[in-house]
C-alpha cells in the first residue's frame, strides 16, 4: 500500500488528539496554579475561566477552543485536498 492512502487516518488521529487540548484546564494549571474544575461552575471551558480569571483570559480560552476546531480542518482541505467525507470527519 502507498503511504498517501494512510494520510486520512493520521489526519483524523491528529484532528482527534488536538480536539482533546484542554486549555481553561491547562490556562488554569499552568499559568494560574490552580485547578479551574473547583472553581465556580466546575466547567473547564471560557464561561467558567472569564468568570473567575477575566475577560481577557475568557477570550483567549474561547479562541483557542475555537481554533482547535478550525486549523485542523483548514489544513486538511487547503493544503492536502483530501475528500470532502474525511474533512467532515477531521471537523
Amino acid at each position: 500500500m502507498e503511504l498517501e492512502s494512510f494520510y486520512p487516518y493520521l489526519y483524523l488521529l491528529v484532528s482527534y488528539l488536538v480536539g482533546g487540548i484542554p486549555f481553561g484546564l491547562l490556562y488554569s494549571g499552568l499559568l494560574k496554579g490552580e485547578d479551574i474544575r473547583k472553581i465556580g461552575s466546575g466547567n473547564i471551558g471560557a464561561t467558567n475561566v472569564g468568570r473567575n480569571y477575566g475577560v481577557l483570559p475568557g477570550i483567549t480560552v474561547f479562541l483557542l477552543d475555537f481554533l482547535k476546531g478550525v486549523v485542523p480542518v483548514a489544513v486538511v482541505i487547503y493544503l492536502s485536498g483530501v475528500s470532502e467525507l474525511t474533512a467532515t470527519l477531521v471537523g
